[in-house]
């Protein structure tokens, strides 16, 4: 049987002799000290569920020392109950905010207050088994919100497992990413004040992703690969990759204007956006899993990225988004060589949606 832990406090020692004939039971294990130094000295070696206080103590700063008690890392999980005797609102909130989690009338009924600990101990039980059944559906959800946006996780746990992460094809629109001149900056710069820069960029870049319905496949040093239309298809998928696309140009040009002194040229980037059908699902083992996506579209919107980059062009499109996208546009066709260009497609330079 699980024995209910409680500490109580009190500076008179009569009151700690009532205390513990109250709780001199077989489902709870009693501890009291009536000084207030020996409470951290106690939780270094025993947590308790309960602590009991009295709001008489310390010539009326009893406020101060629950605020210290509370933030101790023991008493995390532990709930702090208060003997009052009256009890303004003010000093109510006063207490609820320094961590006090009940209240017990003075002069205390032992039966009352054992009744009372035994309820919010079987609540606080419940809570913890609900949240161990609900435990795997939580992690699965930081495993997804790895890859896709709040809302598309949302979208994903709430249609009941029937879309398939294990593995399906489908069409999606693939944008391979890679922002220039970072590789120049990391040899020469402090580690952490790269890697802080790093993380504020990533974090604007998938921000801007999200925000257009698409979801990150991978993070790579220096760039990224998003999907738009995997695991689950939406509307204008083509249209929403493309319009990210543009707004990352024009966020790097506002990173470019105030760029902090250790980057000393202004950095440039290249996109490749291309559409097609894709396998897309959870591969890896036991160890590790990753959600990828393979095909042709992928391949090609890695060719583009990097012919994009020899050439100096930001962003660049096959027919296929091209077409799918569902807006006039502003493109202009670029002779893409054939050994740099997999599959017979063309390949557009996009600079506006009309």
């Amino acid at each position: 049987m699980t024995r209910i832990k409680i500490l109580a406090f009190d500076g008179n020692k009569y009151n700690l002799l009532a205390l513990q004939g109250i709780f001199a039971r077989e489902e709870f294990e009693f501890r009291s000290t009536s000084s207030s130094f020996e409470i951290p000295k106690i939780l270094e070696t025993w947590v308790p569920d309960y602590l009991i206080m009295d709001d008489g103590l310390h010539d009326g700063k009893v406020l101060d020392l629950i605020e210290e008690v509370s933030s101790l890392q023991a008493m995390k999980s532990a709930s702090i109950i208060l003997q009052v005797d009256k009890l303004n609102d003010k000093l109510f909130y006063d207490y609820l905010r320094a961590g006090v989690t009940e209240f017990i009338r003075k002069p205390v009924v032992g039966t009352y207050l054992v009744h009372k600990i035994n309820l919010h101990y079987s609540g606080q039980h419940s809570q913890s088994k609900a949240r161990d059944l609900t435990g795997k559906v939580e992690r699965m959800s930081e495993f997804v919100k790895k890859y896709f946006s709040d809302e598309l996780v949302d979208q994903l746990t709430s249609q009941s497992g029937t879309v398939e992460l294990k593995g399906s094809q489908q069409v999606a629109t693939i944008m391979n990413l890679h922002i220039i001149g970072l590789d120049v900056v990391a040899e020469n710069q402090d580690p952490r004040t790269l890697a802080d820069f790093l993380n504020e960029v990533f974090t604007d870049l998938m921000d801007l992703i999200y925000g257009n319905g698409g979801s990150v496949n991978k993070l790579l040093a220096d760039g990224l690969i998003a999907t738009f239309g995997v695991p689950v298809a939406a509307e204008k998928d083509a249209f929403k990759a493309a319009k990210c696309a543009l707004e990352i140009v024009d966020y790097l040009q506002t990173i470019n204007d105030v760029r902090p002194k250790f980057i000393k040229q202004p950095l440039s980037l290249a996109i490749g956006l291309s559409t097609g059908k894709v396998f897309a699902g959870l591969i890896g083992s036991v160890r590790r899993l990753e959600f990828s996506v393979l095909g042709e579209a992928v391949t090609l919107a890695d060719q583009m990225k990097s012919y994009g980059e020899l050439r100096g062009i930001p962003v660049l499109i096959d027919d296929k988004t091209m077409n799918a996208i569902g807006v006039p546009q502003k493109t202009l066709e670029v002779s893409m060589p054939a050994g740099a260009r997999p599959f017979n497609v063309g390949v557009f330079q996009l600079t506006q949606l009309l």
